[in-house]
């Protein structure tokens, strides 16, 4: 898939376990005003330094990866960078990180790049797919990393999750340093 980047192990295994064995045992799930957010994410702010620093080293690579992929050449700043649990019944329908198909103005216009990375396969559905490539639905395996630009060619769902916990990684990319994060990239 040319138009999506996917890097299978991207992140070894044992980082993978060590990230799932850390959020299983969490307790620093953030509120948030939406319910369909609620208590299902670790932002950088949140997190102890040893891993928001291993965060920030992760954050890194993911953007020298995005860089390499879609041959950018103007800087890149990160917006989030971030744990997120999907939990029975969460889904996703589907829809562009940038823009709205109506053309009304988007709260996140500024995301032009997407990227998650996978941490487990121990749940069922949760998959994320591509309706506007046939439904393409990259190999959820752990480790694997996917980014792919925030506009509306790029929609996205994922299904619902029906059984156990999905954790990944989730992160967005702008070109405006003013909506940058208040972390190191």
């Amino acid at each position: 898939m040319e138009k999506i980047l996917i890097k299978p192990n991207f992140l070894p295994s044992d980082t993978c376990n060590r990230f799932v064995s850390f959020l299983n045992e969490s307790q620093d799930w953030e509120k948030a005003k939406d319910p369909v957010w609620d208590s299902r994410s670790i932002n950088l702010r949140s997190m102890t330094e040893p891993m928001r620093e291993e965060m920030l080293d992760l954050r890194v690579k993911v953007k020298q990866e995005l860089l390499n992929f879609f041959k950018v050449t103007k800087p890149v700043y990160a917006d989030i960078f971030q744990f997120v649990r999907w939990r029975r019944g969460d889904m996703l329908h589907p829809h562009a990180d940038a823009e709205n198909p109506d053309g009304s103005p988007h709260p996140f216009f500024f995301r032009k790049f997407a990227a998650i990375i996978y941490l487990n396969n121990n749940y069922v559905g949760g998959r994320t797919y591509f309706p506007n490539f046939n439904n393409y639905t990259p190999e959820n395996n752990p480790g694997t990393l996917v980014i792919f630009p925030g506009n509306l060619e790029h929609l996205h769902g994922v299904t619902q999750v029906t059984d156990g916990m999905r954790y990944t990684i989730a992160s967005f990319f702008t070109y405006d340093r003013s909506r940058q994060d208040m972390f190191r990239i």
